[in-house]
């Protein structure tokens, strides 16, 4: 009922079938179909249309749909897909079409909204035709093997083909992100030496990168990087995150090409460093915890069968009939792959139950200590009394977690949490601390309810003026605060948990943004963001321990706009308005106490001083701009007393914090 102009459309696929196409009409093709930015289509400038399988030869209509089902269930970043009907100079195309999202900046904005102007990469043949235009003369995989060029460097020739970048921030030339991520799948020796986990973890989101592989597997589509092919993946990094990976064009799925139910999990791999990821026992931990959750929910034949019912339904709904013999093909092969994928859970992890090693009755003298025990393939994360606490995997099946218990009785219930938040396993254990340690010497030290652009202060993330305090550690050695909790509500305790690592160095100060905005957190170097805000007219905040126990909580009444409050001196009981100096020692306004004549032509001025901040003593005539006098004052005492030239001239003095 509408006609978009200026409009067009290419063939879609790659130079392996490129040569079959002979004309819009004739052998079955994919479009790429594009249209003006003022004409979109449903919200689109760029879309694709793709024939179910291979260009239309999967009869069940329904694999890929399924497979990218399966990947949602279990938390794949994925991609959606709808069917449609397409027709070209009113020639009807296929049975049906598949209107095919790809990643890309909207797909990025969709996942990564506070976070979507990062790095995305797709994996793909390198082609290099021959001289015909039609057979290839090269044809490279994609992989991590670090490319370089003479002296060592990196060469991103090699990498632009392999790994292209697809929708990038700034220059397309930007490879810094890439190159590290290469150089750490290719840190260490083997899987097996520390310095490669060291590496690597911190680059890449471990789950989404072994769940996105584990897809792959369950489908059977080999078609993929980390199987025979090093395609079909794409990668992207966000500014002030670790690199995922979310697959791609899983068409040859469900025995579309005759891969069986029984075919393995591991083997086959075209790139080493693909392998490399999946022995590491960490991120081989990860690669089993996707299999255990896809076998125990989306893959259960039930929940597989209704899924693939209920698209097969709307199929014939729509006048469109699924070939039943291909649909059950698809049912099968699902049915028959979970039950495979379970002998090699078993036969890895057999009868591993999630438990505690040792007594479940603890007696500790100083409240430092470590627990370890068994798991089994899906637990993730720990459940703590409601608190999530992260355990390190000593081994595939072994887990231990340090803990600081500042409580002299703890009564704990221990959930074994998959990545979906689903319950694996629980135990209980009961410890008692005879002497609990000192709690860390930590103050709520200044804060900024009321922040706004006509005075205050700009967070450095995103530019806006927003709601902040600062925490002081008025101790002798640094303060580890990873686990504790932040709030501005007594009945939310832990509100907010503080990362892990976050330190505050001997006598030092951390910054934190009450913004709302945790996604922003390791963006702005020695700054932290909570998920919630203060509020200008009054209320508190506290610190807390990962046991409960209360660290610190200030209460404060209504505030002034762009008018901090806090503790004078750092760390002390006082609560006062002091100059704002927020990440830095606290200070008040410098007081005049004296003006003396000496009876010399000067006359001498004295007034309030901190040691080590800086003054500056400044004059005008007419209230109106100050001028600086002299150079500024660092005091080596709690008063400084400057010697002032008397004129004829009145003028008007003052001594001025210089606000570090």
């Amino acid at each position: 009922s509408r006609i978009v102009y200026n409009a067009s459309a290419q063939y879609s696929g790659s130079p392996f079938h490129t040569g079959g196409f002979n004309g819009p009409t004739g052998n079955n093709c994919d479009y790429d179909c594009s249209v003006p930015k003022d004409d979109r289509f449903l919200g689109e400038t760029d879309f694709l249309l793709c024939g179910p399988g291979t260009f239309g030869d999967d009869g069940s209509f329904i694999r890929e749909q399924t497979a990218w089902w399966i990947a949602r269930k279990i938390g794949v970043p994925s991609i959606h897909r709808r069917f449609c009907r397409v027709f070209v100079n009113g020639v009807q195309r296929q049975t049906v079409f598949e209107d095919t999202q790809q990643p890309g900046g909207a797909w990025i904005s969709e996942y990564w909204p506070s976070d979507n102007d990062g790095h995305l990469h797709k994996a793909q043949d390198w082609i290099e035709y021959a001289d015909d235009g039609a057979s290839f003369q090269t044809d490279l995989r994609a992989h991590f093997t670090k490319r370089t060029t003479t002296g060592g460097a990196h060469k991103i020739a090699a990498y632009r083909y392999q790994w292209t970048a697809r929708s990038v921030e700034g220059s397309a030339n930007d490879w810094i992100d890439f190159t590290r991520l290469v150089d750490a799948h290719n840190t260490g020796a083997s899987a097996a030496d520390p310095a490669y986990f060291a590496a690597l973890d911190p680059l890449v989101d471990q789950d989404s990168w072994a769940r996105s592989l584990a897809i792959q597997r369950i489908a059977g589509n080999w078609d993929t990087w980390g199987w025979l092919y090093g395609k079909n993946m794409y990668i992207y990094k966000p500014k002030s995150g670790p690199w995922f990976m979310t697959p791609w064009d899983i068409d040859f799925s469900f025995d579309l090409t005759g891969y069986p139910a029984t075919t393995g999990l591991f083997d086959n791999t075209q790139d080493p460093l693909a392998d490399k990821f999946r022995t590491q026992p960490a991120f081989r931990r990860a690669y089993w915890c996707a299999f255990r959750d896809a076998v125990d929910g989306p893959m259960l034949a039930a929940n597989a069968t209704a899924r693939i019912d209920a698209m097969v339904a709307g199929l014939a709904a729509s006048g469109v009939t699924a070939n039943a013999s291909q649909v059950t093909i698809v049912k099968n092969y699902v049915e028959n792959r979970r039950n495979y994928i379970i002998t090699q859970l078993n036969g890895a992890y057999p009868g591993t139950p999630f438990s505690l090693s040792g007594s479940s009755t603890i007696t500790d003298a100083d409240g430092l200590l470590t627990l370890a025990g068994n798991a089994p393939p899906g637990v993730k994360t720990f459940l703590i009394n409601g608190v999530s606490y992260t355990p390190a995997w000593t081994s595939e099946t072994t887990w231990s977690l340090p803990l600081t218990l500042y409580a002299a009785s703890n009564n704990f219930t221990v959930q074994g949490l998959g990545l979906l938040g689903n319950v694996v396993g629980s135990f209980t254990v009961a410890i008692t601390v005879t002497g609990p340690p000192p709690l860390p010497p930590v103050t709520i030290n200044e804060w900024m309810a009321d922040n706004t652009s006509a005075g205050g202060i700009a967070d450095p993330a995103d530019s806006q003026y927003e709601d902040w305090f600062e925490l002081h550690n008025s101790g002798a050695t640094a303060v580890n605060l990873g686990g504790f909790f932040l709030t501005d509500t007594t009945a939310n305790a832990t509100q907010f948990q503080i990362p892990a690592g976050t330190l505050i160095p001997a006598g030092g100060h951390l910054l934190v943004w009450a913004d709302g905005e945790a996604s922003q957190n390791g963006v702005t170097a020695g700054q932290l963001h909570v998920n919630f805000k203060l509020s200008a007219t009054g209320e508190q905040i506290a610190l807390s321990t990962p046991d409960g126990v209360l660290v610190n909580l200030v209460t404060f009444g209504p505030q002034t706009p762009d008018q901090s409050q806090g503790r004078y001196p750092d760390g002390g009981a006082d609560l006062v308005f002091p100059v704002s100096t927020p990440g830095s020692r606290n200070a008040l306004t410098p007081d005049v106490l004296t003006v003396t004549d000496p009876g010399t032509g000067t006359f001498q001025l004295t007034f309030s001083t901190e040691p080590t901040h800086t003054y500056q003593v400044e004059s005008t005539a007419d209230l109106g701009a100050w001028a600086a006098w002299g150079a500024p004052v660092v005091p080596a005492s709690t008063t400084t007393t400057v010697t002032l030239p008397r004129s004829e001239e009145r003028r008007f003095w003052r001594a001025r914090l210089v606000v570090p």
